[in-house]
């Protein structure tokens, strides 16, 4: 988020983030739904995704206060 952020802005870390959402999304419900071993449960799919989207909030919250502290 930081490195999108330092070269196109804030914009930039935005679209970094819903991008980074969407491969997550992929993975979790399609890849490791059909193909890690053991077998998840979707209970399994959706937390580890949520996990994901935890960390990308928080990237960008940080990437807020950089903008608006540094």
């Amino acid at each position: 988020m930081l490195t999108a952020e330092a070269l196109w802005g804030h914009t930039g870390s935005i679209i970094t983030g819903i991008v980074f959402m969407l491969a997550a999304a992929l993975k979790e419900f399609w890849y490791d739904a059909n193909y890690e071993l053991p077998k998840q449960t979707s209970f399994d799919n959706i937390l580890d995704f949520s996990f994901y989207g935890i960390g990308t909030v928080a990237g960008l919250l940080v990437d807020l206060l950089v903008k608006h502290h540094g």
